[in-house]
């Protein structure tokens, strides 16, 4: 098992409160909680209590790990973001008091499954209340999320399903570091690793090395005008996991996007002070370049490869 530095932990019971808080907050902009929760603002403890339940669940559960990063806590972090956080909420109360008490406060949490199943069935915690959400949008969004891993994530040992940093904490290297430790599991596991990303978190997974296979979405309708949109990406730790997908549907998008991914990496390289990126990054990209070579002479038609 990869070791856990400050400000890195073990989650913990006692964190559940926060932990909700920050999944509200930190998903709040993005288009995929827009259509999940439409009303999340007319109902914010509903929301709350949902990540609550949902934290309490992976935590309770022994087939997943969770972890969680902490800072120092920001006197107007509810200012970061559009998420409606009561100010008696008690999590709000907890953060007045490490204010003025000087503490260090959860911003950031990642959960992940380590034997390789992706979850036949996604639903909201029993006894949860709903009003912030739209049940047709949850049933499409769910059965979306089940096929797609279903199709392109079985073969992996390790699934990241949860990735959150609170928006006043962004920018300071936590989303790397709790993707890098999930990442040190998979290679220390030498198994590959999957994830459905939204579209906000393409940039830091492509620029760690992870390679985009599909993309996914539902169109937007009146109740959600922008629709959502994310993608499937998987983590290779050796070359030769990549060798059984030549021929397949998703091909072409892996060879296509690797080489993307290495360029960004280098590019990011400075920026997110990833030591060994380049290195494996060139050599998959040796692999999906001889790859695609193969494809173009084979002459494979674009319905052939669509996905």
């Amino acid at each position: 098992m990869a070791a856990l530095e400050a400000p890195l932990r073990w989650a913990e019971p006692c964190d559940i409160l926060r932990m909700g808080l920050v999944s509200y907050a930190g998903f709040e902009p993005t288009n995929f909680r827009a259509w999940m929760s439409p009303y999340h603002k007319q109902y914010p403890s509903d929301m709350l209590a949902f990540e609550r339940a949902t934290a309490q669940d992976y935590l309770a559960d022994p087939d997943y790990l969770c972890i969680v990063i902490e800072d120092n806590p920001n006197p107007d972090e509810v200012s970061f973001t559009g998420a409606v956080i009561p100010s008696d909420d008690v999590a709000a109360v907890r953060h007045g008091k490490r204010v003025q008490d000087q503490g260090r406060v959860v911003v950031g949490l990642d959960r992940q499954h380590l034997n390789g199943a992706w979850p036949s069935v996604c639903t909201t915690p029993d006894d949860c209340p709903t009003r912030d959400q739209y049940s047709d949008h949850q049933d499409t969004a769910y059965e979306l999320l089940i096929n797609s891993g279903d199709e392109h994530l079985k073969d992996c040992g390790v699934i990241l399903e949860y990735l959150v940093v609170h928006p006043a904490y962004q920018r300071r290297g936590h989303g790397q570091a709790l993707l890098k430790w999930g990442m040190e599991i998979a290679r220390i596991d030498q198994q590959s690793a999957g994830v459905t990303a939204a579209d906000s978190g393409m940039m830091l997974y492509g620029a760690m090395g992870w390679v985009k296979i599909m993309t996914y979405g539902m169109a937007a309708d009146e109740v959600s005008p922008e629709g959502f949109s994310g993608c499937v990406m998987k983590y290779y730790t050796q070359p030769e996991q990549t060798s059984g997908q030549a021929g397949g549907q998703d091909w072409q998008v892996e060879s296509e996007t690797n080489v993307a991914c290495n360029q960004d990496a280098k590019e990011a390289k400075n920026d997110i002070g990833v030591q060994n990126l380049v290195d494996q990054l060139e050599e998959i990209n040796d692999v999906a370049l001889s790859l695609a070579l193969t494809l173009e002479q084979t002459s494979l038609s674009e319905e052939d490869l669509a996905l």
